[in-house]
């Protein structure tokens, strides 16, 4: 019997090539009928979509509509296709087909910003009160009051957001172990919300995740209070936040500090000071609006103008010459990294998110991004004033000002300082760490980014996306000419500025399975220790860094783009720089459903998050 046509699997000529097919095996021919349907098959699809292009690219001179002057933006009847389109071009107004939009607004105009439906002087508005710093012991209750606060930036009052009337909320001092019940009260009408107490271990019921993002809580509506139990089982600088419109309430100022101490170990510095790293963006005297159904800034993060240190533009820091400061840096604007730096100061690293490292280096300056938190001990030789700055991509960016005051004392602790200590933070673990260094991942995530509503162009349209990219995503894609992989600022002004949840889709993909975002629920024993393998995708839109962030377990850094890193601490953010990779080690420990994201809390609600559970 002979066979109808020829295939790579019978022969090594083409099996479309007659000529070629002669060449076989005289038992197999080629069929020139089935050679010119094939051929027919791929010449009827190109010259189909030739077509399509041609008749979208000039559908207005080749069909002018004719137009009634009395129809007004809200008669007309779009298309989901439309309406996606008319957010983009919000984003890119330049790009092409963009011109029908032009004049035509992209939002509902009608509806009020969260702005102006929730930032309203009123008579439970108060003046801005100093943070206060609280020490709590196993047992204690805590009343903490969401509220709004006039506050004054540059010689400008904005009405902002607190708890307990202060920009950082209280810094709560406990010992490690304790476990505190506090009273969270909101008083601010219009929004409810919820408070993530990040980087602490507890009972997942009590993490302050919504059920829309996969937690366990209903958000606190104004005049409603919530009982939160928190148990601090870890040394180190936790923080606590919003987590239900948090681009909004975080940039807003609803943020405050856990500092956790072991009352067993021995004090090694003369001072501690709690160092709170923000900006917020502020444009022709105001804060550009927030939507109440969309969130915006979504491509790279709302970047802010002016900078706060512990609330403050005006930053100011003293020490004794000779003294050692121990300084807990927290991060919490939306989207910034900062790069920290005190020129002329000695400094030495000692701790990370939750805890100490496992050796103590001297270091000039530290990176530090969205939700991480470092601890640096510091001491000047000189007395003077040296600035406080951020140094990342060669720009400074001035954040305060340290004065040393003369004197001629000599610190007690300054054989400590001067010592770089170890401390054993792995027990047990160490012995097995180097398996796990070679050890295939278990899990394999890549953080990329698309478009969204791309896929309203079809599968096969490769055309099409093609001219899509050159459109509006070729626009989009840039090398990250950092050499770091870190975006220090925003470098896309406009499209940033008019990007939105609906129009831009940040993604977080399982490797092995190809589900995205909270489609992903991954499933761990308790006790387990978890290789993830973190690749930020080069070719994505727009490569840029991303914070990593997972809740209620801890991880080591393994490995940074093919580093093995031989200095560990336990964290639970991780920074991810543009076309690099990362493996960390995850602790699965603490039982409960948690989540994971991007902690540039823009790129959270634009998908870049889901829900995994330990059991």
């Amino acid at each position: 019997m002979k066979k109808t046509h020829c295939t790579c699997k019978d022969c090594t000529c083409d099996p479309c090539d007659c000529t070629s097919a002669k060449q076989c095996s005289e038992n197999i021919h080629c069929s020139s009928t089935w050679c010119n349907w094939k051929t027919n098959i791929l010449t009827f699809c190109m010259i189909f979509i030739v077509i399509v292009w041609v008749l979208f690219s000039f559908r207005g001179t080749l069909f002018p509509k004719t137009e009634n002057i009395t129809e007004t933006t809200s008669q007309i009847q779009e298309t989901p296709q439309e309406a996606m389109m008319r957010e983009h071009c919000k984003m890119m107004p330049e790009m092409q087909w963009c011109e029908k939009y032009a004049n035509t607004p992209a939002t509902d105009i009608t509806k009020k910003s969260l702005n102006e439906l929730i930032l309203v002087d009123d008579q439970t508005t108060t003046d801005v009160q100093p943070t206060e710093i609280v020490d709590l012991k196993d047992g204690d209750s805590y009343d903490l009051t969401i509220q709004k606060v006039r506050k004054v930036i540059n010689g400008k009052t904005f009405i902002m957001l607190s708890y307990n009337g202060s920009i950082p909320g209280p810094t709560f001092r406990a010992p490690k172990g304790a476990t505190i019940k506090f009273r969270v009260r909101n008083t601010v009408k219009e929004l409810a919300t919820t408070i993530h107490p990040h980087g602490v271990r507890l009972n997942y019921l009590y993490d302050g995740v919504p059920r829309d993002q996969g937690g366990a809580q209903d958000p606190i509506k104004i005049g409603d209070v919530y009982e939160q139990i928190i148990t601090f089982p870890d040394t180190g600088v936790m923080w606590y936040h919003p987590h239900t419109r948090d681009d909004f309430e975080q940039e807003l100022g609803e943020y405050g500090v856990f500092q956790i101490y072991d009352p067993a170990e021995t004090q090694t510095v003369d001072s501690e000071s709690i160092v709170v790293l923000d900006d917020i963006l502020i444009e022709n005297g105001r804060i550009p609006p927030f939507e109440q159904d969309t969130v915006n800034y979504t491509l790279m993060g709302r970047y802010g103008n002016t900078m706060f240190v512990n609330g403050s533009t005006n930053f100011t820091l003293t020490i004794k010459q000779g003294e050692v400061k121990r300084l807990y840096l927290v991060n919490t604007a939306n989207a910034r990294p900062f790069d920290f730096s005190i020129p002329g100061v000695k400094m030495k690293l000692v701790g990370g998110d939750v805890g100490y490292y496992e050796n103590e280096k001297w270091i000039n300056h530290l990176v530090i991004s969205p939700a991480e938190r470092y601890i640096v001990d510091i001491m000047s030789e000189k007395s003077g004033t040296f600035p406080i700055q951020s140094i990342g991509g060669g720009k400074i960016i001035s954040l305060g000002m340290l004065t040393v005051t003369p004197s001629t004392e000599t610190s007690k602790y300054r054989t400590d300082f001067e010592s770089l200590k170890t401390h054993d933070i792995l027990g047990n673990l160490k012995y097995m760490l180097s398996s796990y260094q070679t050890k295939s991942p278990d899990k394999s995530l890549k953080i990329t980014m698309t478009m969204a509503g791309m896929d309203w162009m079809g599968d096969m349209s490769s055309m099409n996306h093609d001219m899509w990219w050159m459109g509006m995503g070729g626009m989009m894609h840039m090398e990250n000419e950092n050499p770091d992989g870190i975006e220090w600022e925003d470098t896309m002004t406009m499209m940033n500025k008019n990007s939105t949840n609906k129009t831009v889709k940040w993604i977080l993909r399982d490797e092995e399975t190809g589900k995205e975002g909270m489609d992903i629920n991954w499933s761990f024993k308790k006790g387990s220790l978890v290789k993830i393998h973190l690749t930020n995708d080069a070719d994505a839109m727009h490569p840029m860094q991303h914070p990593f962030h997972m809740h209620g377990q801890r991880f080591l850094v393994l490995n940074q783009n093919g580093t093995v890193n031989t200095n560990l601490v336990w964290k639970d953010t991780v920074l991810v720089p543009a076309d690099q990779y990362v493996d960390i080690l995850v602790d699965m420990s603490n039982p409960g459903n948690w989540m994971a994201h991007c902690h540039i809390v823009e790129h959270l609600f634009a998908g870049m998050m889901f829900g995994y559970r330990v059991e």
